[in-house]
């Protein structure tokens, strides 16, 4: 694998990447190889992708970036609508920097143990900021925010909606059908685990392993957890069907 390889802009973006140049520090991130490995799996290459590296600092600029330009080219918002999304802080941090880039107004909720770092920088791009109460974890700000587009005026792209952002949360090389088969390996919580199990789930070539802390599989001291929440689902993660600790072909690892 060659961990330079870089995925071309979409033409459909081209015009938007021109206008707005720093768009094009969001994503083609290097893999980096771990080594850590080799000795007990010789025969295995275990890559990582440095997604920090984004202006945002996580992956969640990827989505967001492809959400608002598909908005935009579709005509949802770019004439004064605001954009509503619900965030524990790194979709938010995203959503309020491009908002600024492209002059679209951007309202953010967010858990109210959403992290004091997360929640300055939000507000330093001049998001609007919205917190709900912390006991009612991640579901406050998902309820508050489809209250609010139900009352009209305001946009929502819905950062959860798995077709609409397709494998932009992966930034996978171009070729990855060639390994057969391809492991994801998500350091990630819950809500990376969601979207990157749909991609795995649209494609049957590829297998997804969520892997994550501790304390966070644990529910301990989780950012937008309520204190002493379980194990299990959420009363949101019951709606949809699904336990908001382990997606369907997601296997989560501690």
């Amino acid at each position: 694998m060659n961990p330079f390889a870089t995925i071309p802009i979409e033409e459909r973006y081209a015009e938007f990447h021109k206008r707005y140049p720093a768009l094009n520090l969001i994503g083609n991130t290097r893999m980096v190889e771990i080594l850590c490995f080799k000795d007990e799996f010789p025969d295995v290459e275990v890559y990582a992708k440095v997604e920090f590296a984004n202006p945002g600092g996580s992956l969640k600029d990827r989505p967001v970036r492809r959400m608002l330009l598909e908005a935009l080219i579709q005509g949802k918002i770019g004439k004064g609508q605001v954009v509503l999304d619900s965030s524990s802080g790194n979709a938010g941090i995203a959503y309020a920097m491009l908002g600024a880039m492209m002059n679209v107004p951007v309202q953010i909720v967010v858990p109210g143990n959403a992290s004091r770092e997360r929640k300055l920088r939000i507000k330093a791009h001049g998001a609007a900021l919205i917190q709900t109460d912390p006991l009612e974890g991640y579901d406050g700000p998902e309820v508050l925010v489809a209250e609010r587009i139900a009352e009209g005026g305001h946009a929502s792209l819905g950062q959860g909606s798995l077709s609409a952002v397709g494998g932009a949360h992966l930034g996978l090389p171009p070729g990855r059908a060639k390994l057969n088969p391809l492991h994801m390996v998500c350091a990630a919580r819950e809500g990376n685990q969601h979207r990157a199990a749909g991609e795995g789930r649209a494609d049957p070539t590829f297998a997804v392993v969520a892997v994550t802390d501790v304390a966070s599989h644990l529910g301990v001291g989780e950012e937008g957890l309520p204190p002493g929440e379980e194990v299990g689902c959420s009363a949101t993660g019951r709606a949809r069907g699904r336990s908001r600790r382990c997606p369907s072909r997601c296997t989560a690892t501690p």
